[in-house]
């Protein structure tokens, strides 16, 4: 692997769990079969059977025989991390789902994909073992869903940062139309939501309440960048309003998060909390 891949993986598995969107991709997380050190490596899932379907589409990937050796491991969407149990498919059982995985890619993702397979789309199945049989694929079956704690005051904290920068969203419209004292109301409210996300970030780190607490983290720190932007003009000045839109964003995912029996991101049949979950169903 040369370096700029490398560095590509370094950086998609930070913002992943860190909990950018990334659709499907996920960091999947388990132990080295020789060092028994964790590694953690960005992988594409599908939602499947009350959990998800994992190819490794390189062959036998040093992930793949590490997750094959350890049985599970955690696998993290969008910095919800999920403990998970693996379970191996057999050749005859994987080589209809890869070949129509990639029948269903699009173009591009089908010439990409497509260059690790000697098997077209067209071939016939007899042809899809083969492949099987040299690249694994995996079940991961979700030991238990992240829970819920903490829920009503992360709600008023999360309500009460959301209505601060509205507040000063308003307040900055008023000012700009020379309403006087709207620019001394607007800063008062920027340090009233600085105090409310920091509150609130560090609750949500407290009880580790997966899918809210680093975009909680982010408001505060867009905050703290806000007030040296503030008195800016050009970029920076513009930069000012863009971070009051990013941040009025976050607070609202986090209030949706926050709901009970929320979806967890790229397996939209688990819900955060179902108490009826079956752990190891394929």
């Amino acid at each position: 692997m040369d370096l700029l891949t490398r560095l590509g993986s370094r950086m998609m598995a930070l913002l992943i769990r860190v909990g950018a969107p990334f659709g499907s991709m996920a960091l999947l997380t388990v132990p080295g079969r020789r060092t028994g050190k964790l590694r953690s490596t960005p992988v594409a899932v599908t939602p499947q059977g009350g959990g998800w379907r994992l190819l490794s589409v390189h062959g036998e990937s040093d992930w793949a025989r590490n997750l094959r050796a350890a049985g599970g491991g955690t696998l993290a969407i969008r910095g919800t991390p999920i403990p998970i149990t693996a379970t191996e498919l057999d050749p005859t059982e994987a080589a209809p789902f890869i070949r129509s995985a990639l029948e269903g890619a699009g173009r591009m993702t089908r010439r990409i994909v497509g260059r690790h397979f000697a098997a077209s789309v067209d071939d016939p199945i007899e042809a899809w073992r083969e492949e099987a049989a040299s690249h694994p694929l995996f079940h991961l079956s979700p030991l238990e869903l992240p829970g819920v704690r903490g829920t009503a005051i992360l709600r008023v904290l999360a309500g009460s940062v959301l209505l601060g920068l509205a507040v000063q969203v308003a307040l900055a419209g008023l000012g700009a139309f020379g309403l006087e004292g709207a620019w001394e109301a607007h800063r008062t409210f920027g340090v009233v939501a600085e105090a409310a996300s920091l509150v609130a970030a560090l609750v949500a780190l407290g009880l580790r309440r997966a899918g809210v607490r680093w975009p909680l983290v982010g408001i505060f720190l867009l905050i703290t960048l806000q007030h040296g932007s503030a008195t800016l003009g050009g970029v920076a000045g513009a930069f000012h309003a863009v971070d009051a839109l990013v941040m009025v964003a976050l607070a609202s995912t986090v209030l949706r998060r926050l709901r009970v029996g929320a979806p967890i991101p790229a397996a939209p049949h688990l819900r955060i909390g179902e108490a009826s979950l079956v752990a190891g169903r394929v």
